[in-house]
Parts: C-alpha cells; structure tokens; sequence
C-alpha cells in the first residue's frame, strides 16, 4: 500500500538512478576512446623501438643504449596495461553503480511481488540477480588481477633480459680479456723461445771459437814441439858430426 500511495516518488528516485548510470556510461566511453588513441600512438612507438633495438642487435651497440631502449619499450607496455587497468576500474564504479540501481530497482519489483503473494519468486530473482550482479564485477576485478600481473611479468621480463645482456657482455669481455692475456703469454713465450736460441746460436758460436782458439794454440804448440824437435835433432846431429871429426883428428895426430 505504502509504494502504490508513493509510487510516484519511488519512481523519480529510480529515473534519478538511471540518470547517473547515463553519465558514468559517457565517461567510461571518453576514457575508452582517449586509451584507445593512446595504444594506437604506443603501438607505432613500439615498433619503431623493436626496429632500433632489432639495429642496435645488429651493429654491436653498446649493451647500456640496447637495455635503455628495451626499458622504454617495457616502459611503454606497462602504461598501456595502467591505462586498462584505470578503465576496469571506473567500469567497475560504473558497473557498481549500475548494480545498486539494479538493486533498487528490483528491490522495488520483488515488493510488488510480495504484495502480490509472490514471496518464492521475489526470494528466488532476488538471489539470482545477486549473484548476477556480484559475476559481472568479480570479471572485472578478475581482469584487474590479471592486469597487475602482467604489469609484474612485464616488469620481470624486463629484469631477466637485462640481466641476460648484462651477463653476456660481461662473458665477452671476460673471452677477449682471456683472449688477449693467451695472446700475450704466446707471444712472451715466443719471445722467450726466440731469445733462448739466439742465446744457444751466441753460445755455440763462442764455444766454436774458443773450440778454434784452443786448436790453433794446439796447433802453434805442435809447431814449436816439432819446431824444437827438428832444432834439438839438427843440434844433435851436428854434435855428433862434430865429434866424429874430432875423433878422427885426433886419429891422425897419433
């Protein structure tokens, strides 16, 4: 009896409700519109960073511009996934809104219907529409969730492929230093090898020629030995020359 006498009331107040689900429903359609411009501007700039990194990859750029522009562009993942992020929320205010006119709206209608005697009917559409009411917005905070989840993977992504570039310039400085250090241990070891038989090659040569000093002062003491010899032979024989004759004079003389 209360909402026949009110109804009109009843009534303004639901059209009131229903008037502000209109303008949430144009702001989430700005805010859909503006996001939309937006990912369409990120994804050009995406790929204009993918075709730099994919050059800088192949000219042997530093390792700090590639990561800088890999940062940017995971920089730009993460906004796009924010912007979704802020729409599901205000569609979830929006859905929120529009499930308290519901509410009220079928709070209302299940009245009637008890003033009708329909109490299982009003019962039952009552908790269907709940739970109705708390699916639709369960799928948007899901969606929430998972977003925040990927700003998280975007984020470790990132992390893991810094580390990698990181990890694989440290490897090849680390090669080209133990490249240059077996460089430089060959070459000293060549050098020593060099300078060892430039050390034998002096070695032999000295040893050669005191080997031939020694043998032309053998070979001048041979001469003298010899020289001597045939001198101590002369003598000798003149001794004995001297004496034969002095022998036979002295053979005459008697």
């Amino acid at each position: 009896k209360y909402l026949i006498e009110n109804f009109n009331e009843v009534t303004k107040a639901i059209g009131e409700f229903f008037s502000s689900e209109d303008k949430s429903k144009v702001s989430v359609k700005e805010l859909s519109n503006e996001i939309e411009n937006q990912t369409a501007q990120n994804k050009l700039l995406t790929a204009e960073l993918n075709g730099q990194i994919a050059m800088m990859e192949a000219q042997g750029a530093s390792i700090d511009k590639i990561i800088a522009a890999k940062r940017r562009l995971s920089e730009i993942e993460i906004q796009d996934v924010e912007r979704q992020i802020e729409l599901q929320k205000v569609k979830l205010e929006d859905i929120k809104q529009t499930n308290q006119q519901s509410e009220a709206t079928q709070g209302f209608i299940n009245l009637l219907l008890f003033q009708f005697g329909l109490r299982d009917t009003a019962i039952n559409r009552e908790i269907s529409q709940a739970a109705e009411r708390k699916a639709v917005e369960d799928e948007v905070t899901n969606k929430i969730i998972e977003n925040e989840a990927k700003i998280l993977e975007i984020k470790n992504k990132f992390k893991l492929e810094e580390f990698n570039l990181n990890k694989k310039d440290s490897d090849e400085k680390k090669k080209k230093a133990d490249e240059s250090e077996a460089a430089e241990r060959a070459q000293d070891e060549r050098e020593f090898k060099a300078k060892e038989k430039l050390n034998k090659e002096i070695r032999a040569l000295k040893e050669a020629e005191e080997a031939a000093a020694e043998a032309e002062e053998a070979a001048a003491e041979a001469a003298e030995r010899a020289q001597d010899e045939r001198e101590f032979k002369a003598k000798e024989k003149l001794n004995k020359e001297i004496d034969r004759k002095s022998t036979r004079l002295n053979s005459s003389h008697l």
